[in-house]
C-alpha cells in the first residue's frame, strides 16, 4: 500500500513559561492511497489476462504440475532460469512437479524458431491442442517478436475433475460437465493449463539478462495473458 506522509509543524516555537510548560506534539498525517492502488492493480490485470466471456482464466491447477523444462542454453545458464523460475511459482504458490516429472512448460532458445516451430507441428499433432483456431496458430507460427507463448489448456469442473467425454453419436469426443450446477454465481467450469511453450529467438533480444528473461518467463508462464497488452505505465516486466 502506498503512504503518503505529511509533516505539520507548528508555526511558532514553544517558549518555556515559570508557571506553565505547554508541550505541543509535531502532528503526522497519513493519507492512504488503498483505492487508487486498487484500481491500478484491477485495470493492470484486466489489460493482461486473457479470459474469454465466459469461462475463466486459464492457469496451472491441480492435478496439472508445473514441469519446466530449458532447452537452447549452455548447462548453468538452463540451470539458472529453472531455479529462477521454481523459486518464483514456489512464492506464488503455484504448483510444482517433483524432479523426474514429465515436461511440459518448454523454454526453448533458438536462432531459426520458424523451422522449430514447424517441425515439432508436423511431428507432434498435440502440439497446439488448444481449440483456438486456424489463424491464431499461424500467428504463432510466423510471429516477427523475439518471444512467442503458447497456451494449451483444457476445461475441468470447478472441483478440478476431468470432464466426461461423449463415446458415440453426432456428439461424439465432445467434452460434457456431468456435475454442472447451473448456479450463476459460480463457474461449473475451469481452465486449466496443460501445456506451456515460450519460444526465444536468440537473434532477437538484445541486452537482456538472464534475470530479466528468468522474470518475463515467470510472469508470461503461469498463466494465459496478453502479450501485446498496453499496460501504460505500470512498472511490470512485461
Amino acid at each position: 500500500m502506498s503512504l503518503l506522509a505529511t509533516l505539520a509543524i507548528a508555526d511558532q516555537p514553544v517558549k518555556p513559561s515559570d508557571q506553565q510548560s505547554d508541550t505541543k506534539l509535531n502532528t503526522v498525517t497519513v493519507e492512504a492511497q488503498r483505492q487508487t492502488l486498487e484500481r491500478q492493480v484491477s485495470a493492470f490485470v484486466s489489460a493482461m489476462a486473457v479470459a474469454p466471456y465466459t469461462e475463466t482464466l486459464a492457469r496451472w491447477e491441480n492435478p496439472t504440475l508445473i514441469c519446466p523444462l530449458v532447452a537452447g542454453l549452455p548447462r548453468d545458464d538452463g540451470e539458472f532460469i529453472l531455479t529462477r523460475l521454481s523459486s518464483v511459482a514456489s512464492a506464488a504458490g503455484a504448483p510444482l512437479g517433483p524432479a523426474s516429472c514429465k515436461p511440459h512448460f518448454y523454454i526453448i532458445v533458438t536462432a531459426q524458431p520458424d523451422a522449430l516451430l514447424k517441425a515439432w507441428n508436423q511431428r507432434d499433432t498435440n502440439m497446439f491442442s488448444d481449440d483456438s483456431g486456424s489463424t491464431k496458430i499461424r500467428k504463432c507460427l510466423h510471429a516477427q517478436i523475439p518471444i512467442r507463448v503458447w497456451y494449451n489448456a483444457t476445461l475441468y469442473t470447478s472441483e478440478g475433475a476431468p470432464l466426461d467425454v461423449e463415446s458415440e453419436g453426432p456428439l461424439k469426443r465432445l467434452p460434457r460437465n456431468l456435475r454442472a450446477m447451473g448456479f450463476r454465481l459460480t463457474r461449473d467450469e475451469v481452465r486449466d493449463l496443460t501445456s506451456v511453450i515460450v519460444l526465444i529467438d536468440s537473434g532477437r533480444p538484445k541486452g537482456v539478462t538472464y534475470g530479466q528473461l528468468a522474470a518475463y518467463i515467470s510472469m508470461v508462464g503461469p498463466a494465459d495473458i496478453r502479450l501485446d497488452a498496453h499496460l501504460g505505465d505500470a512498472p511490470s516486466i512485461l
